[in-house]
């Protein structure tokens, strides 16, 4: 009994203490906006797990004018949404030079997930596969997936409501992986629970402040639920990456894949095949649903970089 009360008390000065630094920070930043505030943890509360899945309603929910302040669970934040204020920030050393990373999966080599040494180096590779000719060699793929798509969803016309989500994460597997690794993929059923499950997992753990916690969060399901899709996934990638490192001809560089190789022969870089295992994985997860979990890391950032967050400061008194 006297552990419970202890633990309660615990808890009590922990959410006192968060709410204590919310209400520092909004009198500090009286003259910037933010959302209506709510007792303990801030205005966190006001999120609802529908808005992840409707982008553009979260979006103005965390950001509604050009300069916000925003309590995000135990940490404070500023956003700013006036487009020449976020390319100095986006283009500042201190945004990717980053001290502190939350990790929600461990991929220690992913091109979002990965320390400032790390991927460095793997932004410089895959910038080119956005170029304009990579994206051509990525339309027909992207329209043949779409046109499946369209029959499928076809198929459900006049006869009542269905779950269309299913269908996009199918979409969205396939084509991604046959963009990256130029290799049909039949997404299997195991499959699409898993990276949906996984996603979940994710924004579940986001949600949850007790679970920033490393501890308390592999004490979790959540921990094991992500690990188990990333499994599947890296299970999924090595062998087409090795077939595709046996098969590639200098100069054909239409897939990212291609281009990964490519500079791994020119810089004769000792790149274990975890670093492009990994990265497939967490282009995968970031191209889906994930964007939504990007953009609070970002906000994390901001907030964990005392250079950026100087940079905020001044920028915020010129929007």
């Amino acid at each position: 009994m006297l552990l419970i009360y202890i633990l309660l008390i615990f808890i009590i000065i922990f959410l006192l203490r968060i709410e204590l630094s919310r209400i520092r920070f909004n009198r500090k930043f009286k003259n910037i906006p933010g959302p209506p505030s709510y007792p303990i943890i801030g205005n966190s509360l006001f999120f609802n797990p529908k808005d992840i899945g409707d982008y553009a309603n979260l979006i103005n929910k965390v950001s509604f004018a050009t300069k916000t302040k925003l309590s995000v669970f135990k940490q404070n934040v500023l956003v700013i949404r006036e487009p020449s204020a976020v390319q100095k920030i986006l283009s500042h050393h201190a945004f990717f030079e980053k001290p502190w990373q939350f990790t929600f999966f461990n991929l220690p080599y992913g091109l979002f997930s990965a320390f400032y040494p790390v991927w460095k180096p793997i932004r410089k590779v895959t910038n080119p596969a956005m170029s304009q000719s990579a994206v051509k060699n990525m339309l027909p793929v992207f329209n043949k997936h779409i046109d499946r798509l369209c029959v499928k969803i076809g198929q459900h016309v006049g006869r009542g409501s269905f779950d269309i989500e299913n269908y996009f994460v199918k979409f969205g597997i396939e084509q991604i992986f046959e963009t990256m690794v130029g290799h049909q993929f039949e997404c299997s059923e195991k499959m699409k629970f898993a990276f949906q499950d996984a996603l979940t997992a994710m924004i579940e753990r986001l949600l949850n402040v007790f679970l920033y916690n490393d501890t308390l969060y592999k004490m979790s399901n959540k921990q094991k639920r992500i690990d188990e899709t990333l499994k599947l996934l890296g299970d999924l990638f090595v062998p087409v990456i090795e077939e595709r490192q046996k098969i590639y001809e200098d100069g054909n560089k239409n897939l990212l894949i291609d281009e990964l190789i490519s500079k791994h022969k020119e810089d004769k870089a000792n790149w274990p095949i975890e670093l492009l295992k990994e990265n497939f994985i967490s282009i995968l997860l970031a191209v889906s649903k994930f964007d939504i979990i990007n953009l609070f890391l970002n906000l994390f950032f901001f907030y964990f970089s005392r250079d950026l967050r100087q940079l905020q400061l001044q920028l915020l008194m010129q929007c």
